[in-house]
């Protein structure tokens, strides 16, 4: 009987076993891509995803949002009713001048605007900062829609008593070493006050009870630091 050449019988299994390896390593598509295809970029290459381009100047509904600059553009509603001192600088120390340290001068004040319906103005500048409470320097009335000067009110304005007793402005005094806040509210009120000059803030804030169109806070601070 002829026996096969060990080297014949050997050949057929390499052959085989050598298809299966090359199946598993290189045949059909993978998670990377189609056969034998690298598609990972290296981290430095990848291009990050692009963010989504904001259009400025539209709000979402399409409509253009009006230009911003002096003035008031057309469309816009005017500037609301604001409060002010050429004095003092908002949140700034008021100047000696204005306070207990100084002359005592009233404090200057000028306005934006006024609604249509105003036929007078209050005002109330007080100390929250103060001991003992809120500490009320100055209350005023029946105010001509106007700017007020330092030193002086309108014809016609009414000046009630401080919380020192007085009629009129009292200037900023804090104790020794403090620092006081001082705010001064303006009211736009709609009629004239019928309150006499010996009136009181809680006087004032009753008369001013359904009266009041708008208001607007200024502050400013004594001493410096």
């Amino acid at each position: 009987m002829t026996h096969p050449h060990p080297r014949r019988l050997l050949l057929p299994a390499a052959l085989a076993a050598l298809g299966l390896l090359l199946a598993a390593c290189g045949g059909g598509a993978t998670e990377d891509g189609p056969a034998g295809e690298d598609t990972t970029t290296p981290a430095a290459e990848r291009t990050p995803t692009p963010t989504p381009e904001v259009v400025t100047g539209t709000p979402a509904t399409g409509t253009p949002t009006p230009p911003v600059g002096p003035g008031t553009p057309p469309g816009m509603p005017p500037a609301p009713f604001a409060v002010t001192s050429a004095a003092f600088e908002p949140g700034e120390p008021i100047p000696v001048e204005f306070s207990c340290d100084g002359a005592g001068t009233s404090i200057p004040l000028e306005f934006t605007r006024f609604d249509a319906r105003t036929k007078t103005l209050a005002i109330i500048f007080e100390d929250p900062d103060a001991p003992g409470g809120s500490f009320i320097h100055w209350i005023a009335w029946n105010i001509p829609p106007g700017n007020i000067e330092a030193g002086a009110l309108p014809a016609g304005s009414v000046e009630g008593v401080n919380d020192t007793g007085a009629t009129g402005y009292q200037g900023p005094c804090p104790p020794a070493g403090q620092s006081h806040r001082y705010i001064v509210t303006a009211y736009e009120v709609d009629t004239t006050i019928a309150l006499g000059e010996f009136g009181i803030v809680d006087d004032l804030l009753r008369a001013l009870e359904g009266h009041v169109i708008s208001q607007a806070t200024y502050q400013g601070v004594y001493p410096g630091p």
